[in-house]
């Protein structure tokens, strides 16, 4: 008797903690449930400073949400049809729904073969209207500068050359990047080359002291500045509103700080690339610092032990 009477004593206790452990599931469950009937996009809305917050909220608070810009595709210099199936009015709703999310703004690539076809004729009409449809929606604008080819590289998804007169002044003075093969990067016009007057401007010619007529021409740098001045310029109003709110400029293949030394298709991974420095320029830059650091050596060539 002794026995049966302490099981049902200890009975109830038993009861009571099934009891508590069927509560706790169901709350877990319950829980669960909550957070997935949450959108993805609530949780996106929230994490980006929307106002709607979701049932179950980031770890992170309002002062540290980092700002989002998001990318506009690559083919936008050539036209919103290109860039957006369905045009301006797909892009537009692309604008408004980035607005409503709570979105910083978005970035752009400025293309030089785009917006300078002609040497000084310059053209940025399709941002003047990206940043005035920004504007009216409270959204900003990163621009980059973009003076290297578009197509070849890993995520482009078109191909948008250098200015075809630009290419036809780096073919006449060796300016692109040459590998010891001697094959040319077409992609962005060699550092080396920086300071060498051979691009054309848009005034053909000038009259020397002489009375003979000599070609005008300005460095990549030059070329580059007055570009930077142009788009300024156009958008100057949007500028000093904080619209456009950054100007990123490319300095080399993709836009990066880097040599072209892992060319499609050539380059596999993971190799580690080829040298890009046998143009006549670099070798010029080349024999000057050697001449420089080692004054008295002469022109000794390791050609044989």
């Amino acid at each position: 008797m002794t026995g049966v009477a302490a099981n049902a004593q200890e009975t109830p206790a038993v009861c009571v903690a099934d009891a508590d452990r069927a509560e706790k599931q169901k709350k877990t469950q319950d829980q669960t449930q909550e957070r997935t009937s949450t959108s993805f996009w609530e949780y996106y809305s929230w994490a980006l400073g929307f106002d709607s917050v979701p049932t179950t909220p980031a770890p992170s608070s309002p002062a540290r949400r980092v700002p989002v810009y998001v990318m506009m595709p690559l083919e936008f210099g050539l036209g919103v049809e290109r860039a957006v199936p369905g045009g301006k009015d797909a892009l537009e709703s692309a604008l408004d729904w980035l607005a409503e999310v709570g979105a910083k703004g978005v970035m752009v690539d400025v293309w030089w073969g785009v917006c300078e076809r002609e040497p000084q004729a310059y053209d940025f009409g399709r941002y003047v209207w990206l940043a005035e449809e920004c504007r009216a929606r409270g959204l900003q604008i990163q621009a980059t500068m973009s003076f290297h080819r578009c197509g070849g590289n890993v995520g482009d998804s078109c191909n948008i050359p250098l200015p075809s007169w630009v290419e036809h002044a780096a073919d006449q003075h060796s300016a692109w990047f040459l590998d010891a093969h001697s094959d040319p990067a077409r992609e962005c016009i060699s550092l080396a080359a920086d300071e060498l007057a051979f691009l054309p401007c848009n005034s053909k010619s000038y009259d020397d002291d002489d009375g003979a007529q000599q070609l005008l021409l300005r460095t990549p740098l030059e070329a580059y500045e007055q570009f930077m001045a142009a788009f300024c310029a156009a958008l100057c109003e949007f500028i000093a509103d904080g619209t456009v709110c950054e100007l990123q400029v490319g300095c080399g293949p993709c836009g990066e700080l880097r040599y072209p030394s892992y060319r499609a298709p050539r380059w596999r991974f993971p190799g580690v690339g080829a040298f890009q420095c046998y143009d006549p320029h670099m070798l010029d830059s080349l024999r000057i610092a050697a001449a420089a650091a080692f004054p008295a050596a002469g022109d000794h060539r390791a050609s044989e032990f």
